[in-house]
């Protein structure tokens, strides 16, 4: 599970940083800025529900706080890392997503926002 921390935040830290903003969310903010950055945190299945440190007999806890703060260890940008609920409709998920980025374009012209996460064989995408 370490591992996977330090590769995700090792992997935000390349992308490059425009703006200065430095908070974590834990839903779809409202309004976002046009001059700020953005990184959407998709989490694995096991963290779907309420419980924000699950436990996998394959894989041991799934801590999705701390994931959260070594994501967002190099600051420099909004993380948008809503934990989704048990079972969801996957398809519409990822046109909220979608529809999220698209809107918050249109709103406020083009916003930089990018997407992370980690599939069940804990590849990065």
């Amino acid at each position: 599970m370490w591992r996977i921390l330090m590769f995700l935040a090792f992997c935000v830290g390349l992308l490059p940083i425009s703006g200065k903003a430095v908070e974590i969310y834990d839903h779809f903010p409202e309004t976002i800025h046009a001059n700020e950055r953005y990184v959407i945190y998709s989490h694995g299945l096991i963290a779907e529900g309420n419980d924000p440190r699950p436990i996998s007999p394959e894989y041991g806890q799934y801590d999705f706080p701390g994931i959260k703060h070594a994501i967002f260890a190099g600051g420099g940008f909004n993380l948008i890392a809503p934990q989704r609920p048990k079972d969801p409709d996957y398809n519409n998920w990822k046109r909220f997503t979608l529809r999220f980025e698209n809107d918050m374009n249109d709103r406020n012209g083009p916003v930089e926002i990018d997407q992370i996460g980690v599939n069940t064989n804990f590849n990065l995408i």
